[in-house]
């Protein structure tokens, strides 16, 4: 599988709600901000393990 990006854009950057998958068969389900993963979102595991978190500047923030 190849990576691929659904949703929406802004000025050619990934921008609202979309669906990242890996070429792995994970993917990340969430929000986008110019680009980078912003806000609260879901990670699919190849092996159907589910994870919710949020991200902050694309990296996962831990929730307090």
């Amino acid at each position: 599988m190849i990576k691929r990006y659904q949703g929406e854009f802004a000025d050619d950057l990934r921008h609202g709600k979309g669906t990242f998958y890996y070429a792995n068969g994970s993917k990340y389900e969430g929000y986008w901000s110019n680009g980078i993963k912003d806000g609260k979102t879901t990670l699919y595991s190849n092996a159907c393990e589910i994870q919710s978190l949020s991200f902050s500047m694309d990296k996962p923030k831990e929730e307090i």
